[in-house]
């Protein structure tokens, strides 16, 4: 459980960096993994985060439907288990889908929703993306001197991603993505002896109680044979002791 559920978290790191690099495709290959295995050990928790960045992946792809279903399942395990972060997570999320369907009004009120729980965490990266959805949210809704204030806080926070740095944590993720499998192959594999090995005595214990039974059956008919044996003995011997009274009875008469 413990590899398949690191396993999972590996996929969801991967598909961040190829979405950071625009391989989208590859993101998403990621992501669903991780979904599946997540969903088949039954770890909802770790579903949320996979289901937000499919969202994200889903958006940047303009399938802004899908994008809201994926987001919206995410916020509903966000708060079901009372995860601040994620739902503040998802309301950028939110914000970031409606302003793709042209749905300001909505967009802005998701940002405002995330606005609340900013300063709660203090997450530079997170205040970034909050930053440039608010600025191009009231850019389209035309105030644009809120929209250049997001904006110019936006900038002063910004890193410039190295893309080099970006491929050197995929070689990262990669190789402990293998190894995780290889584990969970080993995992397996140990699974299947141990089962294996179940059968196998299953098999022989079986196998003995053939054995007795078999040994028991040839008990049973080797005590019947003698029983039959001695009785046709005795009904001889019987038949052998009438005769001898008949004899001995016609020798009285012929005296």
């Amino acid at each position: 459980l413990r590899d398949t559920t690191n396993l999972a978290t590996a996929y969801n790191n991967l598909g961040i960096l190829y979405k950071r690099l625009d391989s989208l495709d590859l993101a998403e290959q990621y992501i669903v993994r991780g979904i599946e295995l997540n969903s088949r050990i039954g770890e909802e928790i770790g579903l949320a985060p996979l289901m937000l960045n499919l969202a994200n992946i889903k958006r940047k792809q303009a399938k802004h439907t899908e994008a809201m279903y994926y987001v919206d399942s995410a916020m509903a395990i966000c708060q079901r288990h009372g995860l601040d972060y994620g739902i503040m997570l998802c309301n950028i999320s939110k914000a970031e889908i409606f302003l793709g369907l042209d749905r300001l009004i909505e967009a802005q009120h998701s940002l405002a929703l995330a606005e609340k729980s900013l300063q709660d965490f203090n997450s530079s990266e997170v205040e970034q993306e909050w930053l440039e959805v608010a600025a191009s949210v009231f850019n389209r809704l035309g105030d644009t001197r809120k929209a250049y204030a997001y904006l110019k806080r936006h900038s002063e926070l910004l890193k410039n991603a190295d893309n080099k740095q970006q491929e050197r944590l995929i070689a990262e993720w990669e190789d402990k993505l293998k190894r995780e499998e290889e584990a969970q192959k080993i995992a397996e594999v140990q699974n299947r002896l141990q089962k294996q090995q179940h059968r196998s005595r299953i098999l022989l214990l079986l196998g003995l109680m053939l054995v007795l039974i078999l040994a028991g059956g040839i008990k049973w008919i080797r005590d019947l044979r003698a029983r039959e044996l001695i009785l046709a003995r005795l009904v001889e011997e019987e038949k052998e002791n009438s005769r001898l009274k008949l004899s001995m009875k016609d020798r009285e008469l012929a005296n």
